[in-house]
């Protein structure tokens, strides 16, 4: 494997060349100290002292020495008047020896407390295979390993030996990948990969086996569903039958690691069939389309779940809709109930007055009262309306029973089950669950319906159903309901998939929260050197620390209160009136200080607008932002494309044009060119570099700090953003109040009050 292309050549004589200090920083950086002055007193010689000067100043600054044919004129020049030798930068660099230049950098190394490179390659090398097998680019491991060493205090070596060990840490890397692969893969297990490169095509067209798995359908139609269990099965067979081969490849706990799937994976998505059948390596394209098959059998299992979920609470929303509607359309009978029922009670009520009024007359004799009593009665009982208002009656108080209610709202559940059962019934055989970190009762059950293909009996779990749900699944003989129990084990799975009740065994997003922790055995192990990565090296004494911070927060909360009790919290009360145990806090916000500014017009050029694309470009020409999207090969060195094509791409995605639409409208922009830029150098971890790097220029812009309130605090903000999605996508939800009866997302984007936006998330 040739010697990687890490640093550019400018990059590279960057980093050899000694940095370039203003006047201020040579009186700081080269400034001679009692304690340097004892260092410079054995020195005899004029140029040992200026040489040792240069490398202190140079060692303070950077961390690293630096060649003495590098060191820059005017520190030179800085030290000779300062120290008021006699000699010229010409004599020093004649006459300044390797073997007092390696004498002093020990002096050096041990007054700071430094480490020579060599007595920690050991810690290098862990390091930098640890990098390495996280598949980051190359350039990236040099300046982690760079800012590795500086925090260890271990002298840097040139950029040469260093591009020369990451190039050859990544062939290491590789040719153990290789032979573990070739050590692990039998022939059966090859022809089983070499069927994805396949051509499974018709006459009127060619299609690949690997072509037809790498895209997900995000419909839920039934139809759709099926097609995706059909390459899901696919899938399936080859994972589980490939798995004992990665389980048995040791990278690096075990295990081939997540990040050597994930980077193979998205390689072969973005490759064409044709590249992959180019790999002239057959146990490197092996490695792709293993790495393929695992990150795809795992997605596919996400998005099915992501399918169960969704239909499921569709059809219980249906429920409810149903059950409202059936409500209202009911109302007219129930109206006429309603008046028949009052108009009985009136006429009862009249009839008891009358009645009452017989009673307590004193001017009627007591047989006289008999009689009038006995009529009014029968003029009661030839009413010709009173079997209805009986009826209306009993079903009034028939409807509105909440045992009535519920057992409609079951009736109308269960009248759904073909249509959710077209969506999820196969689908929910073919998820693998992980029965160790699942509640027992909701995992026998879907193990049941598993095992019974989906037919279910009289002897079905019934454990993780409700008392209620109890009282409706079965019918009145005794019997079972099977819709409408498929129909609850569907919404019961669902809720446990989202409480984390039910989890998957093989899953990115619906694994068990333990699974995404650390092994206790990995734990144990490499416990200081987690500590160490994570930057998390002042808790190796837990106590000690969480000691201090509860000290910290003690004070806090006293500073807080006392704040409180003195009345300096303007923006703080309690309620009045109230014992003190019962008032409560009343927060106000403080209004928004309106600054009087002058106007900036005069500022700008005359034209009223200014173009996007020369705002992009102008950017890119002061810091270079295009040149954080590096090709998704970790060893592509092929030439990179022209600036045009990385702005049309930002322009039709972060305009939401779209690349073939931005393409169709713009000269000079051929598709086929714009498309390959935007598949191989759009990723996630490329916008974030470049937007960082915007982030940090904004940093350096003295104009942008008008902005800050206070010159040592920075106040941020974050809020969400809604945007329709005009395809289907089983990320996006219905927000009537914001997307009608479409679907959408929400986009948080995180600002500070310079406007920088350093962050955003779907």
């Amino acid at each position: 494997m040739p010697r990687l292309h890490v640093l550019s050549d400018t990059e590279a004589d960057r980093f050899a060349q000694p940095p370039m200090f203003n006047a201020v920083q040579r009186k700081k950086y080269f400034y001679v100290s009692a304690g340097i002055h004892e260092l410079l007193q054995p020195l005899r010689k004029p140029w040992t002292k200026v040489g040792f000067l240069l490398q202190w100043g140079y060692f303070h600054y950077a961390g690293r020495f630096f060649s003495v044919d590098r060191f820059q004129e005017q520190d030179i020049q800085f030290i000779i008047r300062q120290m008021n030798v006699s000699i010229t930068p010409e004599t020093f660099r004649a006459n300044y020896p390797s073997a007092v230049v390696y004498q002093h950098r020990s002096v050096i190394l041990d007054k700071w407390g430094y480490h020579s490179f060599e007595s920690r390659k050991g810690e290098f090398d862990y390091e930098l295979g640890r990098l390495v097998a996280k598949r980051l680019r190359p350039k990236q491991i040099f300046y982690q390993m760079t800012n590795y060493l500086k925090a260890h205090r271990i002298v840097l070596p040139t950029a040469h030996f260093l591009v020369n060990a990451i190039t050859y840490a990544f062939r290491h890397f590789e040719d153990r990948l290789r032979d573990s692969l070739r050590e692990n893969l039998q022939d059966e297990d090859s022809a089983l990969l070499k069927e994805l490169l396949e051509d499974m095509a018709s006459e009127s067209s060619r299609i690949y086996q690997i072509s037809r798995l790498k895209r997900i359908n995000q419909k839920i139609q039934p139809s759709r569903v099926r097609a995706s269990l059909e390459d899901f099965s696919y899938i399936k067979e080859l994972f589980f039958r490939l798995l004992p081969i990665v389980e048995r490849i040791q990278f690096p706990e075990g295990v081939m690691s997540q990040d050597v799937i994930h980077y193979h994976a998205q390689w072969t998505i973005r490759a064409t069939t044709f590249q992959l059948q180019q790999i002239s390596d057959p146990y490197m394209q092996y490695l792709h389309l293993l790495s393929f098959i695992h990150f795809q059998f795992y997605t596919y299992q996400d998005s099915l779940i992501e399918v169960l979920k969704s239909s499921v609470q569709s059809s219980l929303n249906q429920a409810e809709r149903e059950q409202k509607e059936r409500y209202f359309a009911s109302r007219r009978a129930k109206n006429r109930a309603i008046r028949s029922v009052t108009r009985s009670r009136r006429r009862y009520k009249e009839q008891w007055e009358e009645a009452k009024e017989i009673i307590q007359s004193e001017e009627l004799a007591d047989d006289e009262k008999i009689i009038l009593l006995q009529e009014l009665v029968e003029a009661e009982t030839e009413q010709d309306d009173d079997l209805r208002t009986d009826q209306d009656a009993e079903a009034l108080e028939k409807e509105i029973s909440p045992v009535t209610q519920q057992r409609e709202y079951y009736d109308i559940v269960e009248g759904n089950f073909r249509k959710l059962n077209n969506r999820v019934g196969r689908l929910l055989q073919m998820i693998v669950f992980d029965q160790p970190s699942s509640v027992p009762m909701i995992f026998e059950a879907w193990q049941y319906f598993v095992d019974k293909q989906g037919k279910i009996g009289a002897r079905a779990p019934t454990g993780f159903l409700t008392e209620e749900e109890l009282r409706y699944v079965y019918t009145e003989e005794g019997g079972l309901r099977p819709a409408l129990y498929k129909m609850l084990l569907f919404s019961h799975i669902a809720d446990a998939i989202k409480a984390g009740r039910l989890n998957a065994s093989y899953s990115y997003r619906h694994r068990a929260v333990d699974d995404y922790f650390l092994l206790a055995s990995n734990w144990h192990d490499n416990h200081d050197q987690l500590l160490d990565q994570s930057g998390l090296s002042p808790a190796t004494e837990s106590k000690a620390w969480l000691e201090r911070i509860y000290q910290q927060l003690h004070e806090q909360f006293q500073r807080t209160n006392l704040h409180i009790k003195q009345e300096l919290n303007t923006h703080l009360r309690f309620t009045q009136g109230k014992p003190p145990t019962h008032q409560t806090i009343i927060l106000h916000t403080p209004p928004v200080e309106k600054i009087d500014t002058d106007s900036l017009s005069t500022l700008f050029a005359d034209q009223k607008y200014t173009s996007v694309l020369d705002v992009l470009y102008e950017v890119h020409q002061t810091i270079g932002y295009l040149d954080c999207f590096q090709h998704y090969n970790l060893k592509y060195k092929k030439q990179r494309p022209v600036p045009e094509l990385f702005i049309a791409a930002i322009i039709g995605y972060g305009c939401n044009v779209g690349i073939r639409k931005v393409a169709r409208i713009s000269k000079g922009i051929p598709a086929n060119q714009l498309e390959n830029v935007a598949n191989w150098y759009f990723t996630v971890e490329n916008i974030q570099a470049a937007n960082q790097r915007l982030v940090e220029m904004i940093d350096q812009v003295p104009l942008s700090d008008i902005y800050r309130k206070k010159e040592n605090e920075m106040h941020t903000a974050s809020d969400g953003q809604k945007f329709g999605m005009h395809g289907h996508s089983l990320n996006a939800n219905y927000s009537f109040k914001y997307f009608g009866s479409g679907r959408g997302v929400s986009v948080y984007s995180f600002a500070d009050e310079r406007s920088a936006t350093f962050h955003s998330t779907v």
